[in-house]
């Protein structure tokens, strides 16, 4: 039993990241003002630090084009640091 709680929260853990991961690469690749080379940095970011990574470029987006980030889901953990709030 206590497996299949571990199980569930690892789950859940993973889809959060997995979501957060996701939602970094469609918002990059949707914003219109940003150049190929800026395009290419925030990709590095994503990929090579773990967590902070897709944070802090939907941060970065968020200040700079709110409406390419506003129409998408952003999971409780990463929601307030993401809108600044």
């Amino acid at each position: 039993m206590l497996e299949m709680v571990f199980l569930a929260a690892f789950a859940i853990a993973a889809a959060t990241i997995g979501w957060t991961y996701f939602l970094a690469l469609i918002c990059i690749g949707l914003d219109p003002q940003l150049t190929p080379l800026q395009k290419f940095g925030q990709l590095l970011v994503v990929m090579l630090l773990p967590l902070v990574g897709p944070v802090l470029v939907l941060y970065i987006v968020n200040t700079h084009s709110p409406e390419v980030i506003a129409r998408f889901y952003i999971p409780w953990p990463f929601a307030r640091i993401v809108r600044g709030k």
